[in-house]
């Protein structure tokens, strides 16, 4: 619990529930001024990890738990929707930060770059594997964990409960209480500033059922213990996005159809088959052949990209008769790969291309279903 002695509040801050505004706003109100690192010489880069380091008579902070409110203080906390509150998180931290980069901690990295996770999952497989991707990313981890772990399980310790939405009844609330105490009477108080906002929006009509029903799992303690979070709404919500919004129109399709492409760095590739059948969003296994270029070094990966993510496939496998077929480049040798299942929707087709170490890309086919 932040306690701010001079505005005579306290309150307990969660990642994703508008926090990174209420403490820029906070600062302002405290010292005229926003925060900036470099110019009052703190070393720590944001507002939010300043406050809960303080420990003084301006700025206190306390364990929830152990939390003991002054006289005539006014206690708050921000909460959001779980389920919007994930999709935030996976906007901000996952596309926006990318924060699944791990080339400095390559230990962590290891489920990534073995293929048992996609690097640059899309939502519902994010969803899907999210105990996963908590596991490898602390960042991940600290802004997915339940509300509950933030602000505790006991809701009667806060005299108000504000949803990120309230931004401006929240600041009504603390005028009249500052009102009231004769608090910042001289000073006039900016609107909150909206911060964060950068990335991708996702919305309900984005979750699959499966993803949708997960959230509500894993976060049924937030729901039962704040009781401004509503689990029917949200629900409501989610089927009146869906029916109003045919995302999976590509299930509909019977046939994909590969395109080829051949890089210059490519002599020779090809697929075993170039019309797949589609079953419940899925294309079968299937193999193919991509043979470099003589004298291209042998430093690239092949990776796919379907409806889960980016996969790094099983490439330059033996295929001793293709090498007859090229028997002046080595490359024919070891050119084969296999792919055991592809998921395909009607948001992009799937794209199979290789890659050098420095991340350049080269298309050699792209899969699209018959209505696309």
């Amino acid at each position: 619990m932040i306690i701010i002695h001079p505005l005579k509040i306290a309150f307990k801050d969660a990642p994703k529930v508008g926090s990174t505004s209420l403490f820029n706003w906070l600062y302002i109100l405290l010292y005229g001024k926003k925060y900036d690192p470099v110019a009052s010489g703190n070393k720590i880069k944001f507002v939010h990890g300043w406050m809960q380091a303080q420990q003084n008579e301006i700025i206190e902070n306390q364990s929830t738990a152990n939390f003991k409110c002054p006289p005539d203080y006014l206690v708050f906390c921000l909460v959001r929707d779980p389920v919007k509150r994930l999709l935030s998180a996976y906007s901000n931290r996952v596309l926006h930060n990318n924060i699944l980069d791990f080339s400095h901690k390559p230990a962590q990295k290891e489920p990534i770059k073995s293929g048992l996770l996609a690097a640059r999952p899309t939502l519902n497989y994010f969803i899907e594997h999210l105990e996963d991707y908590q596991a490898i990313a602390p960042s991940i981890f600290h802004h997915t964990r339940p509300l509950g772990y933030f602000l505790g399980r006991d809701s009667s310790i806060y005299d108000y409960i504000f949803d990120v939405s309230e931004m401006g009844l929240l600041r009504e609330v603390l005028l009249n209480h500052w009102h009231t105490h004769k608090l910042l009477e001289n000073q006039v108080i900016p609107e909150i500033p909206h911060l964060q906002t950068s990335g991708k929006k996702f919305f309900l009509k984005d979750l699959t059922e499966s993803s949708f029903n997960k959230c509500l799992r894993v976060y049924a303690d937030d729901y039962a213990t704040f009781s401004s979070l509503n689990k029917n709404k949200i629900s409501q919500e989610w089927q009146q996005s869906n029916s109003e919004h045919n995302k999976n129109e590509i299930r509909h399709a019977s046939k994909a159809i590969a395109t080829k492409f051949r890089p210059e760095i490519v002599q020779a590739c090809w697929l075993n088959k170039n019309k797949f059948d589609i079953h419940e969003g899925k294309i079968g296994s299937f193999s193919g052949i991509i043979i470099l270029k003589s004298n291209v070094p042998d430093n690239y990966q092949l990776i796919v990209s379907d409806a889960r993510g980016e996969w790094q496939l099983k490439w330059k496998q033996p295929s001793p008769e293709i090498a007859k077929q090229y028997p002046n480049n080595p490359s024919a040798l070891n050119a084969r790969f296999n792919i055991e299942e592809l998921y395909i929707d009607s948001d992009q087709p799937v794209t199979i291309f290789i890659k050098d170490n420095l991340g350049k890309r080269y298309v050699c086919f792209i899969i699209s279903g018959d209505n696309q």
